[in-house]
């Protein structure tokens, strides 16, 4: 479905249905936790739009969606169910959005719904600034080597860049020196 032909105001009514399609299966319609899942939901969305939207201020380049068409985009590749990296499971808890293409290695048209990737958490933590193909690539190969390998680097990837994370927002240890945790 192209998201830019859809009018504004029908996508409230077009995410409530693509909503009630990927939640109906996973929780009681209505129901308090159908809710808090929601609010979540559109709270991390809204946190995703604001992170994309202050990296792309950085480049002089503003996405070209509004949060909304952000949300009905993860929603409906949460349908899906599947990595398109790695193949497995995602789901309201485990996703993450990732650059198809990182905006410090493209020129320009960064910002778009069109070089955005929803995955699995782990996936969209292990990638980095990699591209999508190259991603895949290292994957393919890990996997004819070894079929174990592929998850077990993605695991040991992650973990690293947790903490390389805290390290950058001053809650770890300097490079090389002990942990303050």
């Amino acid at each position: 479905m192209n998201l830019k032909s859809v009018p504004f105001e029908a996508l409230d009514q077009l995410e409530r249905f693509h909503w009630l399609v990927y939640v109906r299966p996973r929780f009681p319609l209505g129901g308090d936790v159908e809710r808090y899942e929601r609010d979540g939901f559109k709270r991390l969305i809204a946190g995703e739009y604001r992170r994309i939207s202050v990296e792309g201020q950085k480049y002089h380049e503003a996405p070209n969606f509004c949060e909304v068409r952000l949300r009905l985009f993860v929603l409906e590749k949460l349908e899906g169910g599947a990595c398109p990296y790695c193949t497995r499971l995602m789901g309201l808890a485990n996703f993450g959005l990732v650059y198809d293409t990182s905006p410090g290695r493209a020129f320009s048209h960064c910002f778009q719904l069109a070089n955005l990737v929803c995955c699995c958490g782990c996936c969209a933590k292990a990638k980095g600034s990699l591209s999508g193909g190259e991603w895949l690539d290292i994957q393919a190969a890990l996997k004819a080597a070894d079929p174990n390998a592929a998850h077990e680097m993605k695991v040991a990837l992650c973990a690293g860049r947790a903490v390389v994370v805290r390290r950058m927002a001053g809650r770890g240890s300097s490079p090389g020196g002990a942990a303050r945790e």
